[in-house]
């Protein structure tokens, strides 16, 4: 991120952008919506990920 350019830089391409699910600001974000951009994205869904205790391990695992 540059403040002196007013510039966000991300790892992805214009088109991979420009692809993506549309976004409406005036609607609440909803887990469809997030859906499709995560899989869009090619990210794991973090209400899928096991919980984790605070010291990063794996919520009653050692």
């Amino acid at each position: 991120m540059s403040w002196e350019e007013s510039k966000v830089y991300v790892d992805l391409s214009k088109r991979h952008i420009e692809d993506a699910p549309e976004f409406d600001p005036s609607v609440p974000l909803g887990r469809e919506h997030e859906e499709r951009l995560y899989t869009h994205l090619g990210r794991a869904k973090y209400w899928e990920r096991e919980p984790r205790t605070p010291e990063g391990k794996a919520n009653g695992k050692t």
